[in-house]
């Protein structure tokens, strides 16, 4: 048998390990896509009391499944309504694209810059981007009048707050 390792050196390799495991997981490409999961989806009836931004987005998703475009823009305004940053990335996703529902870039455009304001998710702001570089000047201003004028509504100095209170 061998000699116990010291508390140092055990201390040591636990670093390591910890430093190995964080680099891999830093090197790991997320590969879901936003609306891959939405067959998984089950929104649990009366969490709308207690989670309201996660149940609404959770209906749209649900809406989008079933083909209800309406519905499912009316459950991300919601979600939105409550500071959920993923309902207001999606809901300018479908807009930009014009996915289920009339396309409206401006519109879009401005749900993609307020979803990307707080944002850690690098994608949200790259989808900004592309989306916003994409786009004519023309439908660059319109987008940005939309944006100052919704800020008054969905931006995180005022959503949140208002959730708070509700």
């Amino acid at each position: 048998a061998g000699t116990p390792m010291s508390t140092r050196t055990m201390g040591k390799l636990l670093c390591c390990a910890c430093l190995l495991v964080a680099a891999s997981i830093a090197s790991a490409q997320p590969t879901q896509r936003y609306f891959d999961d939405i067959g998984r989806i089950y929104c649990v009836e009366g969490a709308e009391r207690y989670l309201p931004g996660d149940y609404y987005f959770c209906a749209a998703n649900k809406a989008l499944q079933q083909g209800k475009a309406r519905k499912a823009r009316a459950m991300f305004e919601e979600s939105a309504n409550w500071g959920d940053k993923r309902a207001m990335f999606n809901l300018g996703l479908l807009l930009v694209r014009g996915e289920g529902m009339p396309k409206d870039e401006p519109l879009g455009l401005a749900w993609l810059a307020l979803s990307a304001e707080r944002s850690k998710d690098q994608l949200q702001r790259e989808t900004l981007v592309s989306a916003w570089s994409a786009a004519t000047p023309e439908t660059r201003d319109a987008a940005n009048a939309l944006w100052n004028s919704m800020k008054l509504k969905y931006a995180d100095r005022v959503v949140l707050p208002r959730a708070q209170q509700r």
